[in-house]
């Protein structure tokens, strides 16, 4: 009797940590700003301040969505690259040149990962 209930015992208890690891796989995620900020300032080829880069990120987040496969959507991947164009230029960054094409695309891939 005493086994059963030790087996027992070891079965609800490996039942009740399987259970709680998807849980935890999921609290994981989370905004990084740091992260984001060291991959931008390592990929980005034009100098951006902090503030600049945290900025065109979080402008980013704005318009990125999520469709039903839990993917971000091609269309709101473009607007997202035009957003950020576009407040780069009105923050000054590169004088009036902006930020080029693969620029943008890499601030918008960080800010997906690290901040959205």
């Amino acid at each position: 009797m005493a086994q059963i209930k030790a087996r027992y015992s070891r079965i609800m208890l490996a039942a009740i940590l399987l259970s709680t690891l998807p849980s935890l796989a999921v609290g994981t995620a989370h905004a990084d700003a740091n992260s984001y900020l060291r991959e931008v300032h390592n990929t980005v080829r034009v100098r951006l301040r902090d503030n600049q880069a945290l900025q065109l990120g979080y402008e980013a987040c704005h318009v990125l969505h999520k469709g039903t496969d839990g993917k971000t959507t091609p269309q709101s991947r473009g607007e997202a690259a035009q957003v950020v164009s576009r407040a780069a230029r009105k923050l000054g960054v590169n004088r009036h040149d902006g930020l080029d094409r693969g620029s943008v695309s890499r601030l918008v891939d960080a800010a997906e990962h690290y901040l959205c």
